[in-house]
């Protein structure tokens, strides 16, 4: 399986060849992002996983669309997106699985989860299946959530601070992200992250 990890805000038409995989990583870490738009259309046997992280604090703002067009049999798709925001950030983040009537046998999943750090931080998240053939799988869904202050007692009751405790949280929310993204670049993503958030 090919690994592409994207950094830079574009609109792009990625096809998968028949019989070929890709992992798609995107990355957006401390600055605004808009209109950010990347479609996969997918041929016979052609597989995608497609990794989002954001993360955006003070009024940085995220307008984000992961879409996955099956245009034939057998083809498998994953969106896995991760979100945290602060302080007054807010994100627009929404996610397609198409599947067309000469897609049988095909296989699709889409999961987006936001953790709110702050009262004023919104998101705004669409998860949506587009259905043309009963013989496929697929399934999707959007949660988001809040810092746990139960977990946040815990870890200060065990003398950890509530900076630490909150950082804590936020790296372990983000971690099924981080550990997809190739070890010769997850140091430098770390970095950034490491940069906006202490």
């Amino acid at each position: 399986m090919k690994t592409t990890v994207n950094t830079a805000p574009r609109d792009m038409l990625l096809t998968i060849p028949k019989d070929t995989s890709l992992r798609w990583i995107d990355v957006f870490i401390g600055r605004h992002i808009k209109n950010h738009i990347i479609t996969f259309e997918l041929e016979q046997g052609a597989a995608v996983e497609v990794y989002g992280l954001f993360m955006g604090t003070d009024d940085m703002q995220f307008e984000i669309a992961h879409k996955v067009m099956h245009r034939a049999s057998h083809s498998s798709s994953k969106i896995a997106s991760k979100g945290v925001l602060n302080g007054s950030a807010h994100a627009i983040y929404n996610g397609l699985i198409q599947i067309n009537p000469s897609a049988s046998a095909s296989k699709a999943r889409q999961s987006a989860d936001v953790l709110l750090l702050s009262p004023n931080a919104k998101i705004e998240a669409v998860p949506d299946l587009d259905i043309a053939n009963k013989h496929v799988e697929c399934s999707h869904g959007v949660t988001t959530t809040n810092i746990n202050k139960e977990k946040l007692f815990y870890l200060q009751s065990r003398g950890i601070e509530k900076k630490e405790a909150i950082h804590m949280s936020v790296m372990a929310h983000i971690a099924p992200i981080i550990e997809v993204i190739p070890e010769k670049i997850r140091g430098d993503v770390l970095k950034q992250i490491e940069r906006i958030w202490t």
